[in-house]
């Protein structure tokens, strides 16, 4: 199984979320998983990756070009151009979508796998790890986005809010799709009569 780790790359961070970032590499790692990840050896994503490649885990990083120079360490490193090309491959690459604490980047990659899985192109699991309580008001936004009617009312299905990463790990284990829609076409409407 192929696991995506999205994670910061920050270098500044409490120990509680490196601690996190080491127990999830550990865990996936010593059940021979490879990871997919951001490429970097900073910061989490560093962290995560060394932790599972020393539990005897293989390691694919994916690194935007500008970024050429963080990466290091990985035992496959593919280039693309910018962030939304590196979210599509991991996209392509995962069976699963793991965050740990992370800035803004990790704010995008979920939302990019989120949507996916809102409209069927993806029915993988996707999990916060809720270190120190990170990702409690994010939580409390994303439910109330579906509870006010901005998103239907199962997808709160969508992603899950873990304790922590042997939490996460197990519900990624036991994932099982609940959501089924049909596909929408390109701008999700049905041509006009008369064109074909």
């Amino acid at each position: 199984m192929k696991v995506c780790v999205f994670s910061s790359s920050s270098e500044k961070l409490a120990e509680p979320y490196q601690l996190a970032a080491v127990e999830l590499g550990k865990l996936t790692g010593s059940r021979n998983y490879e990871l997919v990840y951001g490429g970097s050896q900073r910061g989490l994503m560093g962290i995560n990756a060394r932790a599972h490649q020393a539990a005897g885990g293989k390691t694919i990083g994916v690194l935007p070009a500008r970024f050429r120079d963080a990466a290091g360490g990985e035992d496959q490193l593919i280039r693309v151009s910018d962030f939304p090309e590196r979210v599509a491959k991991m996209k392509e690459l995962s069976d699963c979508f793991f965050c740990l604490a992370g800035g803004f980047g990790t704010l995008f990659e979920f939302s990019d796998v989120l949507q996916a899985k809102q409209f069927n192109d993806l029915s993988s699991s996707l999990v916060l790890i809720n270190t120190q309580g990170f990702y409690d008001e994010f939580d409390t936004y994303l439910r109330k986005t579906v509870k006010q009617g901005f998103a239907p009312e199962d997808n709160y299905k969508l992603w899950y809010l873990a304790k922590n990463p042997q939490d996460a790990l197990d519900y990624a284990i036991n994932f099982k799709p609940t959501i089924m829609r049909a596909k929408l076409s390109p701008i999700g409407l049905k041509p006009a009569r008369g064109i074909k």
